[in-house]
């Protein structure tokens, strides 16, 4: 799992890389707790990412719920990968704020 964080015109951009499954569970929830922390506007990019499992959706979850706690905004990079399929499949978006 690879995570690239930069900021781009008042936004930062959190791309992950790679598998998102239990395996780097802990360092996903600390990438995405310092990005909330740090950030007002927050853009997801999982094109990259080959597998997920329901830990990585888990996590997913938890971002938006703290971002809308936090008054924060999300968006997600839109695209056809697997990751995009698979939230589409089953019903997540409305969950991920996707």
């Amino acid at each position: 799992m690879e995570i690239e964080s930069t900021i781009e015109a008042g936004k930062c951009k959190l791309k992950f890389s790679g598998e998102m499954n239990i395996y780097y569970a802990a360092e996903i929830r600390e990438a995405i707790q310092n990005t909330v922390d740090e950030n007002e506007v927050i853009e997801v990019d999982l094109s990259l990412v080959t597998e997920i499992d329901t830990s990585g959706l888990q996590l997913l979850r938890a971002m938006y719920r703290s971002i809308q706690k936090h008054e924060k905004t999300l968006s997600y990079v839109k695209n056809e990968s697997d990751v995009d399929q698979i939230i589409k499949l089953c019903s997540l978006g409305e969950a991920l704020g996707y």
